[in-house]
C-alpha cells in the first residue's frame, strides 16, 4: 500500500555535505559563494562540453518537497542537456510563510485539496 504524503506543514532541514562527483559538490569547489553558468552564450572548451554533458547526481527541493521523500532527493542530470544555464548558491536560509501563506494551507488541508 502507497503512503499518502502529507502537504500541510512547513519544515526547515539542511543537507549535508555534497557527495564527492555529484554537480553539487564540483560547484562547491568553487571560489565563489555564488554564481550563474550560461551554457548558451559561453563559450566552452572541449573538456567543459564534455563535463556539461556526462550524467551526475544532484539534490533538489522545492516549494512542494515532501520530507516524506527523504532529506536526500538525489538525481541524475546532464546539466549541458537539460539547461540553459545553472545558478548555484552555497548557502541559503529558508523562507518564512506569511499569514496569508498560512490560511492557504489550513484551506487546502481542511478542503483536501493538497
Amino acid at each position: 500500500m502507497l503512503k499518502k504524503k502529507k502537504y500541510d506543514k512547513n519544515a526547515v532541514f539542511t543537507l549535508p555535505p555534497a557527495k564527492e562527483g555529484s554537480l553539487d559538490w564540483y560547484f562547491a569547489q568553487a571560489d565563489k559563494d555564488i554564481f550563474f553558468i550560461d551554457f548558451v552564450k559561453s563559450s566552452r572548451s572541449k573538456t567543459v562540453t564534455t563535463f556539461l554533458n556526462q550524467e551526475r547526481k544532484t539534490y533538489r527541493g522545492g516549494a512542494s518537497w515532501s520530507l516524506d521523500y527523504g532529506i536526500l532527493p538525489a538525481f541524475d542530470i546532464s546539466p549541458g542537456k537539460n539547461f540553459d544555464g545553472m545558478i548555484f548558491i552555497k548557502e541559503t536560509s529558508h523562507s518564512i510563510l506569511t499569514p496569508a501563506g498560512e490560511k492557504e494551507i489550513e484551506k487546502r488541508v481542511k478542503n483536501n485539496a493538497h
